[in-house]
């Protein structure tokens, strides 16, 4: 009530439990109003659960490869400008290796896509067991992959028997 009495309109969004324990996205417009010479507050509510659980999909379709899961290019992009553009983030410094999967095209050409999916699909799982929380592994198109390591981080000896 104090803050909306301050301010002539507020949005805000939340997450709200009903009594059943389902928990909804809702997003509130509230302000003051006069009624009757007394000071209200008026607020209408509206569930976005629905528009929040789009909005994380298109996210994540727009910045995962469909298939392995893992972030893709565009993620890449911006997490390589955020790193060498921010104050501070460069001096804590990170390494960069890129990935490129030897005679991809052949095993394409010679078993079928369906099996270099699979291939894809392993070698992300393979990536994805000798990652740290200090990497992340993205794939870039085709058959390679970029993966970003903190520097100043220890990483066992299981990296180096990929």
């Amino acid at each position: 009530m104090k803050s909306a009495r301050s301010q002539k309109n507020n949005v805000f969004s939340f997450k709200h439990r009903l009594a059943d324990g389902e928990i909804k996205d809702v997003q509130v417009f509230s302000g003051p109003i006069t009624y009757e010479d007394k000071g209200c507050l008026f607020s209408v509510i509206h569930d976005v659960t629905d528009r929040e659980k789009a909005y994380k999909q298109i996210e994540h379709q727009a910045y995962y490869d469909s298939l392995t899961a893992l972030p893709n290019r565009e993620r890449f992009s911006k997490t390589l400008k955020n790193l060498t553009t921010s104050p501070g983030r460069v001096s804590s410094g990170f390494a960069l290796l890129h990935i490129d999967l030897d005679h991809f095209k052949d095993i394409n050409d010679n078993f079928g896509h369906d099996i270099g999916d699979l291939l894809l699909i392993k070698a992300a799982e393979r990536l994805q067991r000798i990652a740290d929380l200090n990497s992340t592994i993205y794939r870039l198109e085709g058959d390679e992959f970029a993966v970003i390591l903190k520097i100043g981080w220890r990483y066992p000896p299981s990296v180096i028997k990929f």
